[in-house]
């Protein structure tokens, strides 16, 4: 194993971080950091450029997508106050269809009495 500069050792510090937060297959993290040694300095800081805007990206997408969910949530909530309130309407009108029957039958009712008493 080679020995690393104090440059080296302060760049394989700052990579390692960015690894352990990378969504990288653990296999891969762990060939990075078993050959860390071997990388220059322009190679390790090129490494901690691409993880850096890896980990940004993947973040970035990580936001869009709660987001996204947000968004869905509150659709799907404002689609079932729609629904509750249609179904509350329908409701209410065959409440009143019913009552109308009924104040029909209780017409047709007190006519047909009137009918009787009077024959």
């Amino acid at each position: 194993m080679t020995e690393l500069t104090t440059a080296q050792q302060k760049l394989a510090d700052e990579f390692a971080k960015l690894l352990v937060e990378a969504p990288l297959q653990d296999g891969l993290k762990e060939i990075f950091l078993n050959n860390i040694d071997r990388l220059t300095e322009a190679d390790l800081a090129q490494l901690i450029r691409w993880l850096s805007d890896r980990n940004q990206a993947v973040g970035e997408l990580e936001a869009s997508l709660v987001e996204l969910q947000k968004k869905h949530e509150a659709e799907w909530k404002s689609l079932a106050r729609e629904q509750g309130e249609i179904a509350i309407s329908i409701v209410d009108e065959e409440i009143e269809a019913a009552l109308k029957g009924e104040e029909v039958e209780d017409l047709v009712e007190a006519a047909v009495s009137n009918e009787e008493e009077k024959g």
